[in-house]
C-alpha cells in the first residue's frame, strides 16, 4: 500500500503523516519550563517576589519624586509671590529655604538663582554670592546660566571683587541669553574703573552696535563722551534719558 504524502506547492518537499505528529518545538520548551517550574518552586517564588518588589520601588521612587516637585512649586510660588511685591529679606529666606530643602528638583535649582537675586536687591551682595555661585555651576540652560552670571558679577563687584567680577561676565557676554547686552555694559564699566580705556571704549561701541537704542544707550553715549570718543547718534531722538524711568541698567 502506498504511503500516503503531502505536497507543498512552493518548494515541491513531501512531509510524512508522522511528521506531522512530531512535537512542536515550542511546545517542547514550555513543557520542560513548566516542569522545571514545578520542581523548582521555591526558585520561582524568589524570582517573582523579587520582580514585584522592583516594581513596586520603581513606582515609589516616582510617586516620591512627583510628590517633591509638586511642594517644590508650591513653595517657590510663594516666594515669587514675596519676590515680585519686593519683600526682598523674607523672599531670600524663603527661596534659600526652598534651594535647600528641594535642591534636586528644577524648583529647587532655580530657587538658588532667586535667592541670590533678592539678596542682591536687598543690599546683601554677599549673601548673593554663595547662592549664585551654587546656581551658575549648575544651570539648567544657557540663558539661565548668563542671568546667573550677571547678577554674580555684579554681586562680585558690589564686595569689591573686580577680577572675580570681570571673569564672570567675560563668560556671560559669551552665552546666549538675553542679558548679553547688559553683561558688556558692566563689564565695560569694570574695564573703564581699572583704567583699560581702549577694552572699555571697544565694549561700549559693541554695546551700541548691538543695541543703538537700548536700556542703556544714553548711559553709553555719555561713558563714551567723558572717555573721548564721539558716539553715534541715536537713531531714535525720543529716547530716554540717563535715569529714565525704564532703563534697568545703572552703569555710572
Amino acid at each position: 500500500m502506498t504511503q500516503a504524502t503531502t505536497h507543498t506547492p512552493a518548494h515541491g518537499k513531501k512531509l510524512r503523516h508522522k511528521d506531522l505528529k512530531q512535537p512542536d518545538e515550542f511546545i517542547s520548551l514550555t513543557t520542560r519550563a513548566i516542569d522545571w517550574a514545578q520542581k523548582n518552586q521555591t526558585t520561582v517564588a524568589i524570582v517573582i517576589g523579587a520582580a514585584i518588589a522592583l516594581v513596586l520601588l520603581a513606582a515609589g521612587i516616582r510617586w516620591y519624586m512627583q510628590s517633591r516637585a509638586e511642594a517644590a512649586a508650591r513653595q517657590f510660588y510663594g516666594a515669587n509671590e514675596l519676590f515680585k511685591r519686593e519683600q526682598w529679606d523674607q523672599a531670600q529666606k524663603d527661596f534659600s529655604t526652598l534651594a535647600s530643602s528641594y535642591g534636586s528638583t528644577p524648583y529647587g535649582t532655580l530657587a538658588k538663582l532667586y535667592a541670590g537675586r533678592a539678596a542682591l536687591n536687598a543690599n546683601k551682595p554677599a549673601d548673593a554670592v554663595p547662592l549664585l555661585t551654587e546656581f551658575v555651576s549648575s544651570a539648567p540652560s544657557p540663558a539661565l546660566e548668563q542671568i546667573g552670571r550677571v547678577a554674580l558679577g555684579r554681586a562680585l563687584a558690589e564686595t569689591g571683587n573686580a577680577s572675580g567680577a570681570r571673569e564672570q561676565l567675560d563668560r556671560a557676554v559669551l552665552l546666549d541669553g538675553p542679558l548679553g547686552p547688559e553683561a558688556r555694559v558692566r563689564l565695560a564699566r569694570i574695564e573703564e574703573t581699572d583704567g583699560s580705556k581702549e577694552k572699555a571704549i571697544e565694549l561700549y561701541k559693541q554695546y551700541l552696535a548691538d543695541e543703538p537704542d537700548g536700556a542703556a544707550a544714553a548711559q553709553v553715549r555719555m561713558r563714551l563722551t567723558a572717555l573721548g570718543v564721539q558716539p553715534p547718534a541715536s537713531p531714535n531722538p525720543m529716547s530716554l534719558p540717563l535715569g529714565g524711568a525704564g532703563s534697568p541698567i545703572q552703569i555710572e
